[in-house]
Formats: structure tokens, C-alpha cells, sequence
């Protein structure tokens, strides 16, 4: 596990404003995530394959950012000792129905 932050995301020498900015990033991800999902979800009836996979894309790459941030989001959480240290927990989303919903598996403790 890396220990320090990626030049490509927050990082200050306050551990707390970590969290915070980590935490606001998260909520910009989400909103995108979410937006993507809409927009495959939305997508007409016989829409193109191109178009398909081409919304599929743009969703897949959003969660999967989501996801990352997410993972770094609690990593910084753990920094400043509000969590226990288990940061390979899984956040992912799933079709239930009509709708895509949000989950978290987290990892088998010891």
C-alpha cells in the first residue's frame, strides 16, 4: 500500500484537510458516475451498438474513478485514525431492476 498521495490528487500537510478534499473529490466522482449511469440508463430503445458501448464506456471509466477515490478517500480516513485498516473493501454498483444500485462487500476480518 502506498503511503503517501499521487502527485495527481490532493495532498497537504494537514492530515484532516486530506480527508476533506478527498472527500469532496469523492462527491465529484459520484455526481459523474451518476450522470454516466443516467445517461446509459436513459438511452432509447435501439439505440446503436456504437452508442451502447460507447455510454458503457463513459460509465465504466466514471465508476471505476469513483471507486479509486473512494479507496483513497479511506486510506486518508485511516491516516488520521477514524478507521481500522482495511482499504480493500469493494464499492461497486449493480442493475437491480430498473435502476443501478450502490453496494459495499467488504473484505473477510480477522
Amino acid at each position: 500500500m502506498k503511503t503517501t498521495h499521487e502527485s495527481n490528487g490532493p495532498a497537504t500537510t494537514n492530515r484532516y484537510a486530506d480527508v476533506l478534499l478527498w472527500a469532496k473529490e469523492l462527491v465529484r466522482a459520484e455526481e459523474a458516475s451518476l450522470k454516466a449511469c443516467a445517461a446509459m440508463r436513459n438511452a432509447p430503445p435501439g439505440v446503436s451498438r456504437a452508442r451502447s458501448t460507447t455510454l458503457n464506456a463513459k460509465w465504466s471509466a466514471a465508476a471505476e474513478h469513483r471507486d479509486r477515490i473512494a479507496h483513497k478517500l479511506h486510506v486518508a480516513v485511516v491516516r488520521v485514525g477514524l478507521a481500522e485498516r482495511f482499504p480493500d473493501d469493494y464499492y461497486g454498483t449493480f442493475p437491480s431492476g430498473h435502476k443501478w444500485c450502490q453496494i459495499l462487500i467488504e473484505r473477510e476480518r480477522p
